[in-house]
């Protein structure tokens, strides 16, 4: 049942269970390493994971590698040669967790879309202009 309609999109709860599924498995996952690097951080500066929720603020994945980065090289050590790129990947990574576990759904033409506010402008089937929309 859709909870508020467009002339062109329906936006809706209503999901298909492996969807449903699928955005469950996306969270988890992600939430298991971003775990992993507070984990790091904490290893790093040697103290228990107890100490590192109360003095280690930032939960933002991203944040935490730049972090990692530099208590490395603080302590002499060099970050792998390709720790930039996965800083990047797993930036793109957040990005994808955050529109799974914080968009809109509608329905257009009964299919499934995810909403995303994007610069560009997108006409499903004819309609006016609206903010772009992928389908996951």
């Amino acid at each position: 049942m859709p909870i508020y309609e467009t002339p062109c999109s329906k936006l809706t709860t209503e999901l298909p269970p492996k969807l449903f599924e699928a955005i469950g498995r996306v969270i988890v996952v992600y939430s298991s390493i971003e775990q992993e690097v507070r984990n790091i951080i904490y290893s790093i500066l040697k103290i228990s994971p107890a100490e590192g929720r109360v003095s280690i603020i930032n939960p933002d994945t991203a944040n935490n590698l730049s972090t990692i980065e530099k208590l490395l090289k603080i302590n002499g050590i060099e970050p792998p040669p390709n720790f930039k790129d996965f800083k990047k990947e797993m930036q793109h990574l957040v990005e994808i967790r955050n529109w799974l576990s914080h968009g809109v759904w509608t329905q257009i033409d009964g299919k499934p879309y995810l909403q995303i506010t994007h610069a560009d402008d997108w006409e499903p089937n004819g309609c006016d202009k609206i903010s772009r929309k992928i389908v996951p």
